[in-house]
């Protein structure tokens, strides 16, 4: 059984079912045995199943390409009378432009209706519950529905369309009942769609949850693993073509590509993809279907962190590919041209680095770490005074960040400003207590200001942290024995 409700709203209709999935989790494998998105898009048309899922398929192959709304569902309606009473399957078909209806096929009859529901009664009777307010709805530490959902909003108009509120009201509710343990045989994810122009289109969303999953005895239901233990963020997203739609669940590390069984008609059924992150899913997910697949997850940040990852492996070329695209694909991110300023700097190019720092920190007039690169490709190119000017502009932006203190520390030890150079990297120690290279630039400082009891100490906390370097314990003797000479003048 399942549920799967439809409302017409203003302007738009709006469909969303449960797509249960579960998952067989073995030593060697993890593999999908259930799972079906129960709505299928037939471009103008929309026919969403409950019930016996093969006589189901079996229905909506009999629609042809030039049915009419009420064509359809009469060749829906002509199966679902011949279905034996031990089985059951049910449909609500609704079309676009220019009429926007919603047919319900159930009962043996056909009704036209601008609300309608098919599946499990009690899990409806709790949908309408939560949807009415009726039902409290269950405190959800640490996560909601995001409001991206309502960006995904496929009508003109931009993403506040009339009848939004309306839909996020009956997402949110349809949620509850998966999550809602009373309510059997509905569960796993929501799957909304949703008029767009003359065509339905799969509407994108992202959830986010920190408190368990409950797992029901018998059953491994999404998510798994390391997001039983904490959670899971969920995102479903629209192709342009008939591979279906993607979804990605951030703690677990894995993702669903849902495709169809063949190239005419069927339901959309999920191809499991395993540890990634999610843009090597989106890669393998694009390989996979043949057509662009992306998550609300790819931002800028996976790109930079495999960029980094790849130029300390040594992969330079591929570090600075992974740079260029994170640009090229997301150009007025602060943090795209931050990442490939970064990887100039290591690749011992300064003017390269302080072009992409400066428009890094354009983007991010109020980015600390933007400012702190900016401040890194300045000392570089022997503008130390800018770079001080760049490391005070990060502080005052983020004062608990502690690289910006622990760089401008370096600008004014070359000023000779000694002081304040000294002032700087205590307040990222202050941060950092346990940096030894924060330890080691303040001992410096204290040795150059005289203070050899404070520079002592601070070395003496060093070699708590390494005992076996020989240089930090050739200092603490020397620093020993020349506070032994002063106390004996």
């Amino acid at each position: 059984m399942t549920l799967v409700v439809a409302r017409k709203v203003e302007n738009s209709v709006f469909i969303i079912g449960d797509t249960k999935l579960t998952l067989e989790l073995t030593k060697e494998k993890v593999k999908v045995t259930e799972g079906v998105i129960k709505t299928r898009l037939m471009g103008a048309l929309s026919i969403s199943f409950s019930g016996n899922e093969h006589i189901a398929e079996r229905a909506i192959r009999l629609i042809q390409p030039h049915d009419t709304l009420y064509a359809a569902a009469e060749r829906l309606l002509a199966e679902h009378r011949s279905i034996p009473l031990k089985d059951t399957a049910e449909f609500i078909i609704a079309s676009a432009e220019p009429d926007r209806k919603i047919l319900v096929v159930k009962g043996g009859v056909i009704e036209s209706t601008d609300a309608a529901w098919i599946g499990y009664y009690p899990a409806f009777v709790r949908f309408r519950e939560y949807e009415t307010g009726e039902r409290k709805r269950p405190q959800r530490t640490g996560g909601n529905i995001a409001d991206i959902t309502m960006q995904m909003m496929p009508d003109e108009g931009g993403p506040v369309v009339k009848g939004g509120d309306a839909y996020s009201n009956m997402l949110r509710s349809l949620m509850n009942v998966i999550d809602d343990t009373d309510v059997d045989f509905v569960g796993g994810i929501a799957v909304p769609t949703a008029t767009s122009g003359p065509v339905f289109k799969y509407l994108g969303y992202a959830e986010v949850r920190s408190s368990p999953f409950e797992i029901r005895k018998g059953e491994n239901p999404v998510p798994f693993g390391t997001a039983e233990k904490g959670g899971y963020s969920f995102d479903f997203n629209p192709n342009d073509d008939q591979l279906g739609a993607s979804s990605y669940f951030l703690q677990g590390r894995f993702g669903l590509l849902f495709r169809l069984p063949d190239e005419q008609t069927g339901f959309l059924r999920p191809h499991i993809i395993t540890d990634v992150n999610p843009l090597e899913f989106e890669e393998r997910a694009s390989e996979t279907a043949g057509a662009a697949v992306r998550t609300f997850y790819s931002g800028p940040g996976n790109l930079c962190e495999r960029a980094m990852a790849r130029i300390a492996a040594g992969d330079i070329e591929g570090a600075k590919a992974d740079a260029d695209r994170a640009v090229a694909k997301f150009e007025k991110s602060p943090d795209s041209w931050r990442c490939r300023a970064l990887i100039s700097l290591r690749l011992n190019e300064p003017e390269k680095a302080l072009a992409d720092a400066r428009r890094a920190a354009e983007l991010g007039l109020f980015d600390a770490l933007a400012w702190n690169t900016l401040g890194c490709a300045l000392i570089r190119c022997d503008q130390g005074d800018e770079a001080a000017r760049a490391f005070t502009r990060a502080i005052a932006i983020g004062p608990a960040v502690w690289e910006p203190y622990s760089n401008r520390s370096r600008v004014y030890w070359t000023m000779g400003r000694h002081e304040e150079a000294l002032a700087d990297v205590s307040v990222a120690l202050h941060h950092q207590p346990n940096n030894l290279e924060l330890l080691n630039n303040r001992a410096a400082a204290c040795i150059e200001l005289g203070m050899l009891e404070q520079a002592l100490h601070t070395l003496e906390r060093a070699s708590v942290l390494a005992p076996d370097d020989r240089n930090l314990q050739t200092n603490i003797t020397a620093l020993r024995t020349q506070l032994g000479r002063q106390a004996m003048d």
